[in-house]
């Protein structure tokens, strides 16, 4: 059953982006009155505001939250060229940690990296640079550091940016260099500590890429490597690319090894999907998608197989792969009684989940799992049923979950549901989020109405409210 909850947020601007945390129990909104708020929507009664923070001098565009394996962080980018993170060092009290000041113009969007990498978050900015702030742990210690990398990107600035999700090949390959470390320190007969040590280092993926879309309609591949700490550019999009500044990028989930995919989306109101040639990893315009109207954001769903386009309209059009490998609109969210089924992960339980991950490790040609379900769509949001929990690879440095403080009795413990997360940014309209199993009513959806970056830049009136929808696990 589907409920419509409309709440006041009381930002005194538009609100430019709005997440909820890993469990659906808190939701961070930023606004263009230079604040950042937090909700506790984890009760069936109004969401109540727990935290306000005021740190930024200028309009927030875009707040991130941490996966909870390194604890309850928070991130915040602005136009006041600042990047903040905060930790909840008590409950609902949060403290501002690190801040990367070192931009010189506009921090247009941020996004943490997938928790296999570590805890890295990428920043792009109007003055053509990307950031990298990287967190490590000392050797021998719980505490830590954080690492600055910044890189020249794009001629006229960063517009967004897209981590390569760490499915499929990338795990097993780490699986198999971690056996493989495993194996050699047994064989060398080390003690215990340097095989913790061992263990520490492999529990994370050492070189992994991201997309970048920018002003100068370029978008870009780029490989990080985790023992270097430096970026390096792989591949540009050349073949029949974009003629104006990139809005959105986003890197396809792969978890059944098909075509590796990235889409980007210009002002041309166009999205194109371009597919690697895994023979000799170039990179081709595989289609172009027309639309009517000007695009604000794309996402695809986490099992890749829907790609959702947020549009000037206040809708967005869910598009999915037909037979002839060609992706066509399905629905849009303004449609009644629209079904979405997402073919590779429908509600699985915890233990066909976990049997589901090994045996995508183990065999890159598992087609036999068949979870079909559906769900509706109202005209305020866009659910998915991927209602399941993973454990894939979620070993802990020092036994802990967290990073930033191994002892930190805030930080989440037990297995972490997937997220079907229709990413959400300051040029977007729509979000969504998936339900757990593990809890009765949990907050799907986020919806900041007119909130586009557009309206914000010309000062128009639009509302503060936000928007959630909540379903029962029935």
């Amino acid at each position: 059953m589907n409920e419509l909850v409309v709440f006041d947020t009381y930002h005194g601007r538009s609100i430019n982006d709005c997440e909820l945390d890993y469990y659906s129990k808190k939701l961070a909104t930023c606004s263009s009155d230079n604040t950042v708020k937090i909700f506790d929507v984890s009760l069936s009664k109004e969401p109540v505001c727990v935290a306000e923070l005021k740190d930024h001098s200028s309009a927030v565009w875009k707040v991130c939250w941490s996966h909870p394996k390194y604890g309850s962080l928070l991130a915040s980018c602005s136009f006041d060229k600042n990047v903040i993170i905060y930790k909840e060092v008590n409950i609902n009290k949060y403290e501002m940690i690190y801040i990367n000041n070192e931009h010189v113009s506009s921090v247009n969007y941020i996004e943490w990296s997938p928790h296999e990498y570590g805890l890295h978050l990428g920043c792009a900015s109007s003055d053509g640079t990307i950031s990298i702030l990287s967190y490590y742990m000392n050797k021998g210690s719980n505490e830590g550091y954080w690492n600055k990398y910044s890189m020249k990107a794009h001629l006229n600035g960063v517009a967004c940016i897209s981590w390569e999700k760490p499915y499929n090949n990338i795990l097993l390959m780490n699986k198999n260099l971690n056996d493989n470390n495993n194996n050699n320190n047994n064989n060398n007969n080390n003690n215990n500590n340097n095989n913790n040590n061992n263990n520490n280092n492999n529990d994370v993926i050492n070189s992994f890429k991201l997309v970048s879309g920018g002003y100068d309609n370029q978008v870009i591949i780029w490989m990080f490597d985790n023992n270097t700490k430096e970026f390096q550019k792989i591949y540009q999009m050349n073949d029949k690319p974009h003629k104006s500044s990139i809005k959105d990028v986003a890197w396809k989930p792969n978890l059944d090894n098909s075509a590796n995919i990235i889409a980007s989306c210009s002002d041309e109101k166009i999205v194109i999907l371009w597919i690697e040639d895994v023979t000799n990893n170039v990179w081709k315009n595989g289609q172009i998608i027309k639309v009517k109207y000007n695009i604000h954001k794309i996402s695809w769903s986490p099992n890749g197989t829907i790609l959702a386009i947020a549009c000037s309209d206040d809708n967005a059009y869910l598009y999915k792969e037909n037979a002839e490998g060609i992706w066509e609109e399905m629905c849009n969210l303004t449609e009644e009684n629209n079904n979405i089924q997402d073919d590779n992960s429908m509600n699985m339980t915890n233990n066909e989940q976990e049997n589901h991950n090994e045996n995508m490790l183990n065999n890159d040609n598992n087609n036999n799992m068949n979870y079909t379900g559906n769900v509706n769509v109202d005209s305020a949001s866009y659910m998915h049923d991927n209602t399941n929990a993973s454990n894939l690879n979620m070993n802990y440095p020092n036994g802990s979950n967290s990073l930033i403080n191994p002892n930190n009795n805030l930080s989440h413990q037990g297995p972490y549901q997937n997220k079907d997360t229709f990413h959400r940014s300051s040029q977007g309209n729509f979000a969504a989020y998936n339900n757990s199993t593990q809890q009765q009513q949990q907050y799907s959806n986020v919806n900041s109405t007119g909130s586009q970056m557009n309206n914000v830049q010309a000062g128009n009136t639009v509302s503060n409210n936000v928007i959630r929808s909540t379903w029962s696990n029935e």
